[in-house]
């Protein structure tokens, strides 16, 4: 988009998105008493759901000197059953819920590409790495 104010020059500020996910169920037992002596040993179960996946959030804009600011934020949940040994001490046969969460603002420029940030889960030792390319469609 141009503008007359500006000179002319190009002007770029949009904002995209991008999610997946889905809801997983999530079981909750409660034992109850139906006993005279007023032990719980009937278990009920029921689910409630919790959302897990990817969002991403960008916007851009122009800055000085060729660059493109990226302004982003990028949430990320799963779900992992007890794998691992460190995990199965944590919390044995019960899913646990993993998170991750980023907002920053990088400077590109046209075909430049930067790793933003890498965080390493303590549970299982996956990591994760946020890679930024900026091209620009002319």
């Amino acid at each position: 988009m141009a503008s007359a104010s500006d000179g002319g020059a190009a002007s770029m500020a949009a904002l995209r998105g991008a999610t997946a996910g889905v809801d997983v169920p999530v079981v909750q037992t409660v034992f109850s008493s139906t006993a005279k002596d007023g032990v719980a040993n009937v278990p009920t179960t029921s689910y409630s759901y919790r959302s897990v996946g990817t969002n991403i959030d960008c916007q851009a804009e122009n800055a000085p000197g060729d660059y493109y600011k990226l302004i982003m934020t990028v949430t990320d949940s799963s779900v992992q059953l007890d794998t691992g040994d460190r995990a199965k001490a944590l919390m044995p046969n019960v899913p646990m819920f993993r998170s991750f969460n980023a907002s920053f603002q990088v400077l590109l420029r046209d075909g430049q590409t930067t790793q933003y940030t890498s965080a390493t889960d303590p549970v299982s030792g996956e990591v994760t790495k946020i890679d930024v390319t900026m091209n620009v469609l002319k």
